[in-house]
This record gives structure tokens, C-alpha cells and sequence, in this order.
């Protein structure tokens, strides 16, 4: 029991050892740390006092900076009234001159119209002429038709004309030769009697 005593002593003994080289190594991390702090502090304090007198430079500066600014607007804005100024007079001056150019482009362009509308109406009075032409010739192929049909019927006519001629001379033969035939029976009659 004694031994088994002495093992946990032995055991608890390195626990301790081994936490107390642990909070060793900590107490050193920490008071190392705390010199570093310190001389970051001191760093941090120099760096502060050359921040803020470089903060007030900047100021100076933005606020020298602000002043040519504002100075530089005043200028720009007195440059503008007298810019404005001129350019009302020349746009017073370009406005009468457009007032020109619009107005003869306004007359060119009436000028156009009228050219185009005389050159549509000439084109028009062309397009009438051509179905006028085209009307004539149509009325000339159908008067040749129609010349056609009545010398066709004119030619029909002529033949029935000389049929009944003809059957009129044979007729008239006919009648001719039984007036003969029947003057030669009366002949012969009287003579037979």
C-alpha cells in the first residue's frame, strides 16, 4: 500500500511539475507580452502624436485646398456669366440665322414637293396616255374582227346571192324550156289537128 502510495505521490508529483511548467512557460508569455505592450504602447503614443500633427497638416492643407477651390468656382462662375453673356449674343445671332436657313429650307423643301408632285402628275398624265393607247389599239383589233366577221358574212352573202342567181337562171331555163316544150305540145297540137 505504501508502494502503491508513493506511485500516486510519484504521478502527482509529475502532474504538479508538469502544471507548474506550464504556468511557467504562461507567466514568461505573459510578462513578455506585457513588455511588448508597453513598448507597443510607447510606439502607439509616438505614432498618435504623428497621426494627429499629421491630421492637422491634412486640415490645413484640405482647408488651403477648400479656399483655391471655392476661389477657383468664384473665377469659373465669372467666367460662365461672361461666356453666357457672349454666347446669349452670338446664340441671338445664330438664332436669326437659323431662322434663315429654316425658312429656306422651308421653301427648298415646298420647292420639291411641288417638283415631285408636278413630276408625279406628269407621270400620272404619261400613265394616262399609255391606257388610252393601249384603249385605242384595243378598239383597233376589235374593229378588225368585226371588218373580218362581216366580210366573212359579206362573202356568205355573195355565194347565197349567185346560189339563188344561179338557181334563178336554172329556174327561168326551166321555165323557159317547158314554155318552149309547151309552145312545141301547142304546135303539135294545132298540127296534130
Amino acid at each position: 500500500m505504501i508502494n502503491s502510495l508513493m506511485k500516486n505521490l510519484g504521478r502527482t508529483a509529475k502532474y504538479l511539475i508538469g502544471i507548474g511548467f506550464i504556468i511557467g512557460i504562461l507567466l514568461v508569455v505573459a510578462l513578455r507580452g506585457n513588455t511588448e505592450e508597453n513598448i507597443t504602447n510607447k510606439y502607439d503614443a509616438k505614432n498618435t502624436k504623428t497621426v494627429i500633427d499629421g491630421s492637422i497638416e491634412l486640415q490645413k492643407m484640405e482647408n488651403e485646398k477648400q479656399e483655391k477651390l471655392a476661389e477657383n468656382v468664384a473665377i469659373e462662375k465669372s467666367a460662365q456669366a461672361a461666356a453666357a453673356v457672349k454666347i446669349n449674343s452670338s446664340n441671338n445671332n445664330t438664332a436669326v440665322e437659323l431662322r434663315k436657313t429654316l425658312d429656306v429650307t422651308a421653301i427648298e423643301t415646298k420647292k420639291l414637293e411641288m417638283q415631285d408632285k408636278a413630276i408625279l402628275d406628269v407621270n400620272k398624265v404619261e400613265e394616262m396616255k399609255m391606257q388610252l393607247e393601249l384603249k385605242k389599239l384595243e378598239l383597233i383589233q376589235a374593229q378588225k374582227l368585226k371588218n373580218e366577221f362581216e366580210l366573212e358574212k359579206l362573202k356568205i352573202n355573195k355565194s347565197d346571192l349567185e346560189k339563188k342567181r344561179q338557181v334563178e337562171k336554172i329556174r327561168a331555163r326551166a321555165a323557159e324550156k317547158a314554155r318552149k316544150e309547151k309552145e312545141d305540145i301547142e304546135i303539135l297540137k294545132s298540127i296534130a289537128n
